[in-house]
């Protein structure tokens, strides 16, 4: 499973840290006057043939985190506009271009 550009990211998390994959992000801030006191950071994962075959049989992914105090809220889902919905106009900016669609 890969970390991939989608449309609508805007960040690319650890993007000058050799040590660490560049992980293509929609950074999400907090809006306090709705509610929403949380940001959020969306990303997009390419499952691989053999990821695939495996997910068909067993149904199953695990997610894992890393956290001090408390549990972050997660979600996971097949579906972007469960996370966020692009405006119709919406071009993706120059600057990040969009990963090539694997077959």
């Amino acid at each position: 499973m890969k970390a991939i550009t989608f449309k609508g990211y805007n960040s690319l998390v650890a993007k000058d840290q050799p040590e660490y994959l560049t992980l293509p992000a929609l950074i999400l801030p907090s809006h306090p006057s709705d509610g929403n006191t949380l940001n959020h950071c969306v990303t997009c994962w390419e499952l691989s043939e053999e990821e695939m075959q495996n997910l068909l049989l067993t149904r199953r992914i695990y997610i894992t985190t890393r956290f001090k105090d408390g549990i972050p809220p997660m979600m996971a889902s097949i579906d972007q506009e469960q996370f966020f919905q692009l405006p119709d106009d919406f071009e993706q900016p120059e600057n990040l271009p969009l990963d090539e669609p694997q077959s």
